[in-house]
């Protein structure tokens, strides 16, 4: 028996199935136990049902493909009576275990978590095949063969372990489930998305003029690079020095910043948080080695000719739209300016007279060991007796020790004054965070 389900399916290649097989001998059904008895030789495995039924469900799922083979070889007229046994068989086998594995689930836990885990499974995606943006017969350098090999076999294996991997996740209890287990499985899950969605998006770089830039992307190219042929040479520049790696060359939109960056992304898993890739260039071998060998200069060159710039226009133009992240609002205070760290550096690097007033409470200051260079320590709660001291001709910085009310509310007594005053954001350690100069505080 395992000689002929070996040479007519390969089944035993996958030890697994061994270990399952080995299992269902010891079923209460005579006819399973004839079929696996002299190929069970591996211990049954541990009786954790998550893992029995997710396994169940991909047995079953094989078993349908072998049912299939199997009704090919009857159309052909070869071999009809031992796959018609080998088929039926197997899909008996298949519904078996899945059914086993079911009634297991239930005993397992009380019918409240069981529905529980039932409930959120459903809520889990399916991840779907995107259809190639590009079209390989029109591209400059790049065959056909080149582009099919990459997306059947590199996104399309990408995408097909995702959903495996994503279905394990959908079996396992967060309560019950080994931490290591859920971690292993969530970063494999993190890196096969990322090379999905980076894939998607090389591929839809792909199939137009790379010469030739629509307006608004080289204006902002050239508004965050200096020139068009700047930002190419350091997009080259980047690639070149990943040959022979692995990863991938982006050009990412950073809501945050409201710019265009370039950066290179080793493996699957450094992107930029938050940024908003609109053109990839894929430098795994598996992208150029086929029809380039280790010619990355060649692929590279091939590449920037056929690059899209309109698909990569109008991603840019999408990104543009999506809001930077919600930075701190504190209403109270909404109408007292502020002014950045960074800025007050500026100015004082560039010889500006600016009144820095350190306005950290008493019970702080006289903890603290150092203070801004060039500024002087008020008590906030006695501004009434030092106001006088300072000089309505010049600008005036106060900070306390995070930014938050003791800054803001002196610098907006001292602009109900008539000073222009305004706060520090960050305070005191925002300062010290961007490496602001300072001395012992004494």
């Amino acid at each position: 028996m395992r000689g002929t389900l070996v040479d007519a399916f390969g089944v035993y290649a996958n030890p697994t199935i061994s270990e399952f097989m080995a299992r269902v001998a010891r079923s209460d059904d005579p006819s399973m136990r004839a079929m696996t008895t002299r190929t069970a030789r591996s211990e049954a495995m541990d009786g954790e049902c998550y893992v029995l039924e997710q396994m169940m469900r991909e047995r079953h799922a094989e078993a349908q493909e072998y049912a299939r083979r199997a009704a090919l070889l009857r159309q052909a007229n070869e071999r009809p009576r031992r796959s018609n046994r080998i088929g039926s068989r197997l899909i008996e086998l298949g519904r078996s275990l899945v059914n086993a594995a079911r009634t297991r689930l239930f005993r397992s836990g009380s019918s409240r978590s069981s529905n529980r885990l039932n409930q959120e499974r459903t809520i889990l995606m399916e991840y779907r095949i995107a259809p190639l943006f590009c079209r390989p017969w029109t591209l400059n350098g790049m065959s056909p063969r080149l582009i099919e090999s990459h997306y059947e076999h590199n996104y399309g294996a990408a995408l097909n372990r995702l959903n495996a991997v994503s279905r394990e996740l959908e079996t396992l209890d967060p309560k019950t489930t080994p931490p290591q287990v859920l971690s292993r499985l969530s970063q494999e899950h993190t890196s096969l998305l990322n090379s999905t969605l980076l894939h998607e998006l090389y591929f839809a770089s792909l199939g137009g003029d790379g010469r030739t830039l629509p307006e608004t992307i080289a204006s902002a190219i050239t508004r965050d690079f200096g020139a068009v042929n700047r930002w190419r040479d350091e997009f080259i520049a980047l690639a070149e020095a990943l040959a022979g790696d692995a990863g991938w060359i982006l050009l990412t939109y950073v809501p945050r910043d409201g710019r265009l960056i370039n950066h290179s992304a080793r493996d699957h898993a450094h992107g930029v948080a938050g940024g908003i890739p609109i053109l990839a260039l894929d430098m795994y071998e598996h992208a150029y080695h086929l029809e380039y060998g280790a010619n990355t200069s060649a692929y590279i060159a091939t590449f920037m000719r056929n690059i899209h710039w309109g698909a990569v226009e109008a991603r840019y133009v999408d990104a543009t739209k999506v809001s930077p992240p919600l930075q701190l609002h504190q209403p109270e205070f909404s109408d007292v300016p502020s002014i950045a760290p960074e800025e007050v550096q500026e100015l004082l690097n560039a010889g500006q007279r600016v009144q820095i007033i350190d306005t950290r409470p008493r019970h702080y200051s006289t903890r603290a060991q150092d203070i801004v260079e060039g500024a002087v320590w008020r008590d906030p709660e006695r501004l009434d007796e030092w106001i006088g001291t300072l000089s309505k001709d010049e600008p005036v910085v106060t900070f306390c020790v995070y930014g938050f009310h003791v800054g803001c509310q002196s610098a907006a007594a001292l602009r109900k004054a008539g000073f222009d005053a305004r706060y520090m954001a960050g305070g005191h350690y925002a300062w010290k965070a961007i490496k602001g100069p300072v001395k012992l505080f004494e």
